[in-house]
């Protein structure tokens, strides 16, 4: 798995606005297989912060095989 900065365009009303964010590459045996990508604001409030910790978390889930509820404190 890949974490990078990366940047967004998107268009709106004819004008091109760049957003950052966090690239997740998830790999198998070398070759990518999904992408998602986290914006990261310069103002995050604390909904975005819990999404990105979600986010993350389930990504690193995924790499390490397991159900991302398998992981969570307390889980059987």
């Amino acid at each position: 798995m890949e974490f990078t900065i990366s940047t967004r365009t998107a268009v709106l009303d004819g004008e091109a606005v760049a957003y950052l964010g966090i690239l997740i590459t998830r790999t198998l045996h070398g070759r990518p297989v999904a992408e998602e990508w986290l914006p990261v604001g310069e103002d995050p409030t604390e909904a975005d912060d819990e999404h990105a910790i979600q986010r993350l978390h389930a990504a690193l889930c995924w790499q390490h095989g397991a159900d991302s509820n398998e992981m969570r404190p307390g889980a059987a």
